[in-house]
């Protein structure tokens, strides 16, 4: 097996067009390294694109695809939002945050992915790239197929992560639900994006996408529905809780059991969302961030 390291984005693109479904695209490793070891994963040769700057970008509303973790959590220019930041800097220890890269967490499509709940409540959409198609640009929702599954072609390499501007009056959050703090995978995630109304009280919109309870994070749109237009309630956000399990498939294993997973979820989002509309009540009329308490 070849290991071959690039220091642009250019580079990478020749060396993907040249051995296609042979060569894998290394950021950090701490997903890909292990599976070589295991199996080889397929690839003859391995393209490492850590020390490329031109995928490592980062902007208010775009994120390249070799920007690690630990740099999310920390990025200034991410201020307006905290949910993804949270969930890089709960995403495993602080030596996985210092190599691992966004790039590979979306490319590795797992079910408890941290930083996949947060990027769809922002409508976050990637672009991918080649020397042979050129650019296209997919929502994150229709690039993910299933676990560990991509709509990545053979030749092609995630570049970046664009973001939704968030309107004001508007505060997102994650939150997670582990046997030993961020240190492990998942037992339950949550990213909610709630915009209240001018009058302070009535959701104008409610984004919420659950993690680790179905073959996918998803969005539970349902959910939303129900709060769109409402002031909340104690009973509201009991019916939005179980509406919330409506696309979940939870399977037990060694974090927990479908049982325990299910009565956790509709807890989880009504202390988000509650803290959420506090937030967002909070927020001064300009442009956003606005973070939770």
């Amino acid at each position: 097996m070849d290991f071959l390291t690039v220091t642009s984005k250019g580079e990478a693109l020749a060396l993907l067009d040249r051995f296609g479904d042979a060569a894998a695209v290394m950021g950090g490793g701490t997903i890909i390294a292990p599976r070589l070891r295991r199996c080889g994963g397929g690839a003859e040769t391995v393209i490492h694109v850590g020390r490329a700057p031109d995928l490592a970008g980062l902007s208010p509303d775009w994120i390249g695809a070799a920007v690690t973790l630990r740099q999310l959590a920390e990025a200034p220019q991410l201020a307006a939002y905290d949910g993804l930041r949270r969930a890089a800097a709960l995403s495993g220890s602080w030596q996985i945050q210092g190599v691992g890269t966004i790039g590979g967490n979306l490319c590795d499509a797992a079910p408890y992915a941290d930083l996949v709940p947060p990027l769809l409540v922002h409508g976050a959409t990637v672009t991918l790239e080649s020397l042979r198609e050129g650019s296209r640009i997919l929502p994150l929702a229709d690039f993910l197929l299933g676990p560990h599954r991509v709509a990545r072609g053979a030749h092609e390499m995630l570049t970046g992560v664009s973001l939704e501007a968030r309107p004001a009056r508007t505060a997102d959050a994650f939150v997670k639900v582990t046997r030993r703090g961020g240190m492990e995978f998942s037992t339950v995630s949550l990213a909610i994006r709630l915009s209240l109304a001018e009058d302070g009280e009535t959701v104008e919109e409610a984004r919420i996408a659950v993690g680790a309870m179905a073959p996918l994070p998803f969005r539970a749109e349902a959910a939303e529905g129900l709060l769109r237009g409402q002031r909340l309630s104690d009973t509201l956000l009991a019916e939005a809780g179980q509406a919330a399990l409506i696309p979940a498939a939870p399977q037990t294993d060694v974090r927990a059991s479908a049982e325990y997973r299910r009565a956790v979820l509709p807890r989880l989002l009504a202390r988000a969302l509650r803290d959420g509309a506090r937030a967002a009540a909070a927020c001064p009329p300009g442009p956003p961030p606005c973070r939770l308490p």
